[in-house]
């Protein structure tokens, strides 16, 4: 089971109005077909799912989360939105020519395996499916050691006791908890996600028996405002609004691939084994 977001109604147009800046877009342009059935699973606020349906694409959807659910309906009620878990869809095999999935499978806690074969099932033969997940970029990796002795000395019950604050609610540290097999984020307190290193997201769809088609960085700006907040942008109405000197630093990162990147895309095509 999955972490489970609930999106607010009032931000379902801003959404809407963010796919055209997005840079899944053009990979969803580039590679997903018109003539057949497209799934977005774990399609939350259905965003994509009416942007692409608007331009003539045969789109569905599918969300975990009930009231998500309900509000898209009302929203969107053209759409074909169904509340399910994306480990278990009720669609037939080989059904979808198309899947989009955007920051669903690292926030399964036992790992993305499952959720990447369900979507496996129902993508048809030589079917293509844009999967993206947060990356463990360069940036994260040197931050890591610094962030995990902040949180230490954050959350110590001596120190809490000096300031005057509550002992922490979780005082284990995610990051040596044996039961997550990925880098995981919080560094403390209750599961969120999985973070990925580039190599290791690649793996994890090969053995998924996915063929990897192109794998892209995404999200710069993105990355440079989860790390440094709004020192380096605000985020306004789902848009970054974004300073002159993050501008500067994102030319300059952006010469190092994988350095600060928030997400990281893989196009992948369904491999298909004996007797399939």
């Amino acid at each position: 089971m999955s972490v489970e977001f609930e999106w607010p109604e009032e931000e379902f147009d801003y959404l809407l109005e963010s796919c055209d800046q997005d840079p899944v877009t053009p990979y969803v342009f580039k590679y997903l077909p018109k003539h057949g059935p497209i799934l977005e699973a774990g399609c939350g606020s259905g965003r994509f799912v009416k942007y692409l349906h608007d331009r003539g694409y045969d789109c569905r959807g599918i969300e975990n989360c009930k009231s998500t659910v309900e509000n898209v309906r009302k929203k969107w009620p053209e759409l074909d939105i169904l509340e399910g878990d994306v480990e278990q869809m009720p669609y037939p095999d080989n059904m979808f020519e198309g899947i989009i999935s955007i920051g669903v499978i690292e926030h399964f806690k036992e790992g993305p395996a499952r959720v990447l074969g369900e979507m496996r099932r129902v993508l048809a033969p030589g079917g293509v499916a844009l999967v993206t997940v947060p990356s463990l970029n360069w940036l994260r990796r040197l931050k890591g050691p610094f962030c995990g002795m902040s949180h230490m000395v954050r959350a110590n019950t001596y120190i809490r006791n000096i300031f005057g604050k509550k002992p922490h609610e979780h005082p284990g540290w995610n990051l040596r908890n044996p039961c997550y097999k990925y880098h995981v984020w919080p560094e403390w307190g209750d599961f969120f996600e999985y973070r990925f290193t580039p190599s290791q997201f690649k793996e994890i769809l090969r053995v998924a028996r996915y063929q990897v088609i192109e794998s892209v960085p995404i999200h710069h700006i993105g990355g440079l405002y989860h790390e440094f907040g709004r020192l380096a942008a605000k985020y306004v109405h789902c848009r970054f609004v974004v300073y002159p000197h993050t501008r500067l630093l994102n030319r300059v990162f952006s010469r190092i691939p994988f350095f600060h990147n928030h997400m990281h895309l893989c196009v992948v095509r369904k491999n298909l084994g004996a007797g399939e």
